[in-house]
């Protein structure tokens, strides 16, 4: 888990979301995404980046429960993030070691700056987030405002609903 005091900060579709920048591999411009045959509805499909095939997810429709859309528009990102799978996802993809890298890209509407939080740490989620956004938040920064959903890449790749990053 990320102990960094500083976010990337990006849109999901109406929500406000960040990543801990230790979690941030890159930002990509938008570029092709190569669709996936019987993928999940939120796995837009697979990028190229320097010899590594990464799945790309489009975060709004993830966080949101709807289908992806084509694109974001000119201010559309990929985020590349960079989480350890440990324990048996880890075994099961690398034939017995206990910890291993993977990354992953998500799609997002548009970055907004990074935000510092300070000496301000997460808080617990308000009511009315979003299930599935709940079930991959990490909690909320709300100092200084506005207030951001912090996401963690470990536990997106750990819910049913992308299965297929693991």
């Amino acid at each position: 888990m990320a102990s960094s005091s500083r976010y990337v900060c990006a849109w999901a579709g109406t929500l406000r979301v960040a990543f801990a920048i230790d979690d941030v591999q890159e930002v990509l411009a938008p570029r092709p995404v190569t669709r996936l045959f019987h993928a999940p509805p939120a796995l837009l499909g697979v990028i190229g980046l320097r010899g590594e095939i990464l799945p790309v997810v489009d975060l709004g429709a993830l966080l949101h429960g709807g289908a992806p859309r084509p694109s974001e528009g000119p201010d559309e990102r990929l985020l590349v993030l960079r989480v350890a799978l440990d324990g048996a996802a880890a075994s099961a993809q690398s034939g017995g070691a206990a910890t291993k890298l993977t990354s992953f890209a998500v799609r997002v509407a548009r970055l907004d700056p990074l935000r510092d939080a300070g000496d301000h740490g997460l808080e617990p989620l308000p009511p009315g987030v979003p299930e599935l956004a709940a079930r991959v938040a990490r909690g909320m920064v709300t100092s200084p405002s506005p207030a951001l959903l912090v996401l963690d890449p470990a536990k997106m790749v750990a819910i049913e609903e992308l299965a297929a990053l693991r």
